[in-house]
């Protein structure tokens, strides 16, 4: 039976365990984003998840380790997509390029990950291991995914040959930037993000050559 100290690893629990893990993960981002992370309780967090606070022992020692549960449940999904979306060599670099940035625009428009990225300005800069674990597990592979595309465009003459060189985050800015709007502004000024889209699409295009 896991204690305390050692919580059940995810491999090991069965489908009502993994179950209850996602509803606690799902309890904990309300609670967080409600609450902030210091201030969250976790008798708030079993409260809303209808579990025991025990229980929650038996899933996560600490808060920080729901926070990295939470960027894997809901962040990381999206990085896969980008790494298939880059291995499909039967498809040209443009589609590939126009399929990457739609699922990164996707993704910093949903509920979820504004609330993650909330946490991640609010507490990232305090805590280094928080911090790395992010940029380890979701910015890097996501700029290399982007980038592999860009290096197949500019081989096989579909971009220009300096797409391949070209800062992969200056793609990607917009969005989190549209993301940021969001956070703080949706209420007062919606942005329209199909439009959004087009915009950067069109930039993009442009950016990397596209012949």
């Amino acid at each position: 039976m896991p204690d305390n100290k050692h919580p059940v690893p995810v491999g090991e629990m069965s489908n009502a365990q993994r179950r209850r893990r996602d509803t606690i993960i799902s309890a904990a981002l309300d609670i967080f984003d409600r609450d902030g992370f210091e201030a969250a309780r976790m008798i708030d967090i079993a409260e809303k998840a209808g579990v025991a606070k025990g229980t929650l022992y038996l899933y996560f020692k600490t808060k920080e380790g729901m926070l990295e549960a939470m960027i894997g449940a809901v962040v990381l999904p999206t990085v896969e997509k980008l790494r298939a979306a880059a291995g499909t060599q039967e498809e040209s670099a443009t589609l590939r390029l126009h399929r990457q940035l739609l699922i990164l625009a996707e993704q910093l428009s949903k509920g979820e990950m504004l609330k993650i990225m909330r946490l991640m300005v609010a507490n990232g800069p305090q805590r280094e291991r928080l911090r790395t674990f992010y940029f380890e597990n979701v910015v890097a592979p996501n700029m290399k995914a982007i980038n592999s595309t860009l290096k197949d465009g500019a081989a096989n003459g579909e971009f220009s040959p300096s797409a391949s060189d070209l800062d992969n985050m200056l793609l990607a800015a917009p969005f989190v930037m549209a993301a940021f709007w969001k956070i703080m502004f949706q209420d007062i000024s919606k942005l329209d993000d199909e439009m959004l889209f087009e915009s950067v699409w069109t930039m993009a295009k442009t950016m990397v050559g596209v012949k």
